[in-house]
């Protein structure tokens, strides 16, 4: 059993079948490639991915925490069914057809409630998802098609509130996973219909144990940005809700408890980050941290997009850098630290699946050149030091001493001499410090090794 500091969560082995999708061009597309374990934890709940290798062997991990969280287990591609686990529970999960059915080992009692969903789930099996309609019919649904289909859907969710209702009435569902039940259909019912009852939840404005209802939390970006009348733009080729006025206008709203109000500002921060100049975002960033006073939510910020560093963000004399442990220095004093070397300039960024595609021939490149005068520079572009941090430990690139954060990208004047509007971008200098290429062969390209032996004195 887990000790009162853990959560143990043990996997049988699985076949992934049934979680993958096959098209008629013999391709397919499977959960297996992508994370279906993901657990919520303290305020303000954000996602944390967990991978658990049980294709055909069992598995065992082993969360560190004293408090409680949410687990979410993707299956056969459309469900997640979600438990709410406290420390020192082990929670067990076996697969008949790759559905997960669990037993919380510290607690049999809950087998029932831990199993409501991927029971009902499978017996009222009504999803088919518009590719697989596709597939099937050689064209997407028509509109009415397809409000055809969303009115089944509500009705099929409207169907197992009533089986929950009478499970708890009955005595046989325990009151705490009643009520994250509960709360999580009637948001996902709201969700289909557009929270077309959006009116009658204005009570629960004030209840901050919902943030921890991912379905909730997309309530609440609805819902601030139709009640509090948030005007349409495009940024970035995107159109959204005016992040700015809308940070304002949550700002000066007294709608919300405390702890709602501060988690719909680092929200809408995080948003303005992402799609606004870093003027704005300065600008925001002020506004925020005279706000919301709340030490986790001033740190998540802090950490994801390095406010520490804010001056040097828009500095364009030099390309400055961090490295995981948030180590300071730029490009220049890296390229002339190898004075004597070969150095070949990765520019990456985690969302950049060619760039990622890379990282295997890269690695071959750096064996290769292990032993001569050559250093590989890992320089990533990402805005979010997190999800940058997460890409680099997925790449084994965490504890890699050439691996690096851009900080000030795009304002270095280096980028736009570089016209570095695309990624991956390959740059090379010589043993003299000298750019010798600006846009040089990727490690995919056969051409790299004839290309790098030029300029290694041999």
């Amino acid at each position: 059993m887990s000790k009162k500091e853990n959560i143990v969560l043990i996997f049988g082995k699985r076949t992934f079948e049934k979680d993958t999708i096959y098209f008629n061009n013999g391709k397919s597309y499977s959960l297996k490639k992508n994370p279906i374990l993901t657990y919520f934890e303290n305020y303000p709940y954000e996602r944390h991915e967990i991978k658990a290798h049980n294709l055909n062997s069992s598995d065992t991990i082993t969360i560190a925490t004293k408090n409680q969280i949410l687990l979410e287990h993707r299956y056969h591609y459309f469900y997640a069914s979600n438990y709410v686990l406290k420390a020192g529970d082990t929670i067990q999960f076996d697969y008949k057809n790759d559905a997960p059915y669990a037993r919380l080992l510290n607690n049999r009692k809950l087998d029932t409630v831990l199993n409501f969903e991927v029971n009902y789930n499978l017996a009222n099996d009504i999803y088919v998802d518009d590719i697989e309609f596709r597939e099937k019919h050689g064209r997407y649904r028509t509109k009415s098609e397809y409000d055809v289909y969303l009115e089944d859907l509500i009705k099929n969710r409207t169907k197992q509130l009533v089986v929950l209702d009478s499970l708890h009435s009955n005595g046989n569902f325990q009151k705490t996973n009643y009520n994250f039940q509960k709360n999580k259909l009637k948001y996902r019912i709201n969700l289909m219909s557009d929270f077309s009852d959006i009116d009658k939840d204005k009570i629960e404005l004030q209840n901050d144990s919902l943030l921890m209802l991912p379905l909730y939390k997309r309530f609440l970006s609805y819902y601030v940005t139709e009640t509090l009348n948030i005007p349409i733009i495009k940024r970035k080729n995107v159109r959204i809700a005016d992040k700015l006025i809308l940070f304002d206008s949550i700002q000066n709203s007294n709608l919300f408890s405390k702890k709602i109000q501060h988690y719909l500002l680092y929200a809408t921060l995080k948003d303005i980050a992402k799609y606004y100049p870093l003027a704005d975002f300065k600008s925001y960033h002020q506004k925020f941290t005279e706000t919301v006073k709340d030490s986790t939510l001033l740190n998540l910020i802090n950490d994801t997009y390095l406010t520490d560093f804010i001056s040097l963000k828009g500095k364009t004399d030099d390309v400055y850098l961090t490295n995981t442990t948030k180590e300071r220095t730029t490009l220049t004093e890296i390229i002339q630290q190898f004075k004597g070397k070969v150095v070949y300039v990765d520019f990456w960024a985690s969302w950049c699946a060619p760039c990622r595609a890379a990282m295997k021939p890269a690695k071959k490149l750096r064996k290769t050149y292990e032993n001569k005068d050559f250093v590989y520079i890992f320089i990533s572009i990402d805005k979010d030091f997190s999800q940058w941090l997460k890409a680099s430990n997925e790449e084994n690139l965490k504890y890699f001493k050439n691996n690096y954060l851009s900080v000030n990208y795009p304002s270095a004047q280096y980028y736009r001499e570089l016209q570095m509007k695309s990624i991956p971008r390959y740059i090379m200098y010589d043993t003299k410090g000298n750019m010798i290429s600006k846009d040089a062969p990727s490690p995919k390209d056969a051409e790299i090794y004839e290309f790098i032996d030029q300029y290694i004195d041999k």
